[in-house]
């Protein structure tokens, strides 16, 4: 809700795909790799925020 309307949005299926994905935020590690490290948790809840805040917009 808080990004907008979610009409045809599937967040579990977004959200599965991006945790596989290698992305350049992680030095294109993916983020369930970064969640394995300490500190993981963390990098990724901030990336998350800087997402949907548009900061990779």
């Amino acid at each position: 809700m808080e990004s907008g309307t979610s009409g045809g949005f599937n967040a579990e299926a977004w959200l599965q795909e991006w945790l596989a994905a290698p992305l350049p935020a992680f030095g294109n590690r993916r983020p369930w790799d970064v969640l394995q490290e300490p500190g993981g948790l963390a990098l990724v809840q901030s990336t998350l925020l800087k997402i949907q805040k548009g900061s990779f917009a």
